[in-house]
């Protein structure tokens, strides 16, 4: 849960439909957005492709919607998931700008994380951001992951920020893995 000016936020993360695929690319053209992440330039028709792939059992790809009060406000994904090497790669977009720093991406991400670290075998999970991209490196931050590399690509300064399921379990207190359902 989040709060917005004494309101609770309901944060849910619901598997993505393809009404959300529209959406998201509408947003994904907002100047503001693109200048903290890398989006692709992409048709409506290609993102819909995109959507279909990753849907296939065999895709290294998993992603939920983030919805607050109902509302569908952002995404968050892991890519490049490879359980032979135990790890993946974390994104997260809250486009809705009325949900900006509120705290809900943190609980987004510490919500996914738990999803994913008990669906997949990963002992680590990493993630990209822009340095000037205060707000996703905050909530990386805030659920444990720590800065590994700094490099500048294109211009731009950017971070590989990674974090061990072990350390990440130890933060907010999830039970080990002991065989039961219920643990992750």
């Amino acid at each position: 849960m989040g709060r917005l000016k004494n309101t609770v936020l309901n944060i849910e993360l619901k598997p993505k439909k393809r009404k959300d695929v529209k959406i998201f690319w509408e947003h994904s053209r907002d100047p503001q957005l693109k200048e903290l992440f890398p989006f692709e330039d992409i048709s409506l028709d290609e993102a819909y492709d995109i959507f279909d792939r990753h849907l296939s059992d065999e895709s290294s790809y998993f992603e939920r919607s983030i919805y607050v009060n109902g509302g569908y406000v952002g995404d968050i994904w892991c890519y490049s998931i490879d359980e032979k090497n135990r790890e993946g790669y974390l994104s997260i977009v809250i486009f809705d700008k009325n949900y900006w720093d509120k705290g809900v991406g943190t609980e987004a991400t510490k919500q996914f994380l738990k999803i994913v670290f008990k669906k997949y075998h990963l002992d680590s999970i990493k993630a990209y951001t822009y340095q000037s991209n205060i707000r996703s490196l905050k909530c990386c931050e805030k659920v444990g992951f720590k800065i590994s590399k700094t490099f500048k690509k294109d211009g731009v300064t950017s971070h590989l920020l990674s974090i061990r399921k072990s350390d990440f379990l130890l933060l907010f207190n999830e039970e080990r893995s002991s065989g039961s359902g219920s643990s992750i």
